[in-house]
């Protein structure tokens, strides 16, 4: 949505585009309610400043809550839907978004994302387990001693056993800069251990990590760490071992444009 000074907010397209059917997070509001109870939040004074110049955050009521649903749909592979859940925290203001899943031994599926607590730099690293028809099993949250911003944007299984969550993390002493985090654990969503690694990157990258065959890791994301002066942002892998020690890391991309890395097979 889009606001100006007169608090007047607009429907953009992408917002249009979050229906119930496109696997994005829906309202069983229609928009032109959505619409006014914003414009009723911003005229209430009942908003905070973004973790970026220019965002508004307006919360929703409560009383709203439950008409917002982010799924996860389960498709055949002729693509037919087989079913749809949604999970989050009716009980408290907040939101809770997916950006990856995998199918665990017993069909169960172990998802990681990101709850965001509205308040500035303020998101933890979400982890739900859910069985095969997409019941809550568990859920659990990470947070880093002194990261406020972490979002959990993939996770793989090893060869060697457990699972690696990758995350992008920043700091209260450099919100503005942030780097990709390895979070190793067990079917249980127990912590084994967790590593930082030096990218430098910026809010609007992110990190990801597929598993390797000799039970380590290939990390992928962006960097301007290794850039020379006025020089723009590269594309970065990072390849650590199965105990997170790193073997080797590089930064791909050229002085006249920005390259990101996105995924990486």
């Amino acid at each position: 949505m889009n606001s100006n000074n007169n608090n007047s907010i607009g429907i953009n397209s992408f917002v249009k585009r979050q229906i119930q059917g496109s696997g994005k997070t829906y309202s069983i509001l229609s928009f032109e309610d959505i619409k006014n109870h914003a414009e009723t939040q911003l005229k209430s004074n009942i908003y905070k400043t973004g973790y970026r110049d220019g965002v508004i955050l307006i919360p929703v009521h409560n009383d709203l809550l439950k008409y917002f649903i982010c799924p996860i749909v389960k498709i055949d592979k002729n693509g037919n839907q087989l079913w749809q859940k949604a999970h989050g925290k009716e009980s408290e203001n907040n939101h809770e978004w997916a950006n990856d899943l995998i199918e665990v031994e017993n069909g169960d599926f172990l998802v990681v994302g990101a709850r965001d607590y509205y308040d500035a730099y303020k998101r933890n690293i979400l982890l739900l387990k859910v069985d095969k028809s997409g019941e809550l099993i568990w859920e659990k949250e990470f947070n880093a001693f002194g990261a406020v911003d972490e979002v959990g944007y993939t996770i793989s299984s090893s060869p060697l056993g457990g699972y690696f969550i990758c995350a992008s993390v920043n700091s209260i002493e450099e919100p503005h800069r942030f780097n990709p985090q390895i979070i190793k654990i067990d079917s249980f969503g127990n912590l084994d251990w967790t590593r930082t690694y030096n990218a430098s990157g910026m809010y609007y990258h992110r990190f990801g990590a597929s598993g390797l065959e000799d039970g380590g890791l290939i990390i992928t994301g962006s960097t301007n760490y290794f850039a020379n002066p006025g020089d723009l942002e590269d594309a970065l892998l990072i390849r650590i071992d199965y105990n997170g020690n790193v073997l080797w890391s590089n930064s791909y991309g050229s002085g006249d444009h920005d390259d990101w890395g996105w995924d990486v097979i």
